[in-house]
């Protein structure tokens, strides 16, 4: 078995097929194709055109009934383009000689597409640009979409694997469907590190190309003990892993014993023992939190309820989640809740934040709430009616 060295972030055991997810909204994951898998990424690319066709001649029609057939002519266009036999075969004959997915072959295409515009005469036609190279975005844009559904629907676990160790990547997934964390860059103190230890993901992270060495589905072991991945492991590599995990899975019953007791030290002083949580669901049964074994919460990190949507929840969503998680700690046990805390490596599609030489020491966490007072007035009244 191949193996890749890292640096271990989280720690854990864990053996699962691999899955590339984006970094980012606006990163596009990358991952080589078997060649039994080519025929069904030029599948996968020619369903998501058809897709994309059929929905631009829907906007034609709609466009056409409330503005006129000529502001509907654009997408007429953009049908054109999408159906060009020789785009289609330039992006096919990326898949099978780079052997790559079909969503970085056509990303490298649209690159292409624009580079070849811009380097044009004229400001005229170099401003056609984005119309010309729109319609396969949003090809793009149905196949990361369509292979992110298709993984959902199929309800297996995975190891998720990515360029950068990102919040984004750490809960892109449901956590009970989530066994490890993998990826090229990323620091132990990150956000994203954060996380993956509170949800008990093993994680690895430096591992050198990683992405480039991965097949979407492949089998890989994660160690997030010592740092290290095996890729496709042999039949031995796989009877020590699950000795080690049966060993750790022992070792975690006999701690559970001692879970519901009281944190005395030797000579008699108690310690009070909070938790952090993100959201309701960190509370649901199989979440592997008890909150009978825990004095509180000391962090409820609330920018997980403001990420993976196109607007802000309003006052009324945010005191309803509020409300629901106090309630499930009950009147006995404290519940302190950080406001808004964004910038840097947690970045909201919706609240744009100019790009700084250093994000930590920038706009950030409460910064950002004292530059938009309305943002922060909101969520402090909606602390307050949960309290």
């Amino acid at each position: 078995a191949r193996s890749i060295n890292g640096t271990a972030v989280a720690p854990g055991l864990a053996m699962a097929k691999v899955h590339v997810v984006r970094a980012a909204p606006q990163v596009v994951p990358t991952w080589s194709l078997r060649e039994s898998e080519i025929e069904g990424e030029f599948e996968r690319l020619d369903r998501a055109v058809l897709a994309v066709t059929t929905t631009l001649e829907e906007r034609r029609k709609t466009v056409a009934r409330s503005a006129g057939e000529q502001e509907a002519e654009i997408f007429v266009v953009h049908r054109m383009i999408l159906q060009d036999p020789s785009a289609l075969a330039r992006v096919r004959q990326r898949i099978k000689e780079e052997r790559l997915n079909a969503e970085a072959c056509v990303e490298h295409f649209v690159e292409k597409l624009e580079a070849t515009v811009s380097d044009l005469d004229g400001e005229s036609v170099r401003s056609y640009s984005a119309d010309i190279s729109e319609p396969w975005r949003i090809v793009l844009e149905a196949l990361m979409t369509s292979e992110r559904q298709a993984l959902v629907s199929r309800g297996e676990q995975v190891i998720l694997a990515a360029a950068e160790l990102t919040p984004h990547v750490v809960t892109c997934l449901p956590r009970k469907r989530v066994l490890g964390v993998v990826t090229e860059t990323g620091g132990r103190f990150s956000h994203g590190a954060v996380l993956a230890r509170s949800f008990g993901f093993p994680c690895v992270v430096e591992l050198p190309n990683l992405l480039s060495r991965l097949e979407q589905g492949m089998e890989v072991i994660v160690d997030g003990d010592v740092g290290s991945v095996q890729l496709n492991p042999d039949r031995d590599s796989i009877d020590h892993f699950l000795e080690r995990l049966s060993r750790r899975e022992a070792r975690r019953e006999a701690l559970e014993v001692h879970g519901s007791l009281p944190a005395l030290t030797p000579d008699g002083h108690r310690l009070e023992v909070n938790v952090n949580i993100e959201s309701v669901r960190d509370l649901d049964e199989g979440s592997g939190l008890d909150i009978e074994h825990t004095d509180g919460v000391g962090l409820l990190r609330t920018e997980f309820l403001f990420m993976e949507r196109r607007t802000a929840p309003t006052e009324e969503e945010q005191a309803e989640i509020y409300a629901a998680i106090a309630g499930t700690m009950g009147s006995q046990k404290p519940l302190i809740i950080r406001t808004l805390d964004v910038g840097g490596d947690k970045p909201l599609a919706y609240l744009p934040i100019a790009v700084q030489d250093n994000p930590s020491l920038g706009e950030r966490g409460i910064r950002v709430g004292l530059n938009r007072p309305e943002l922060l007035r909101t969520q402090i009244r909606a602390i307050l009616r949960a309290s």
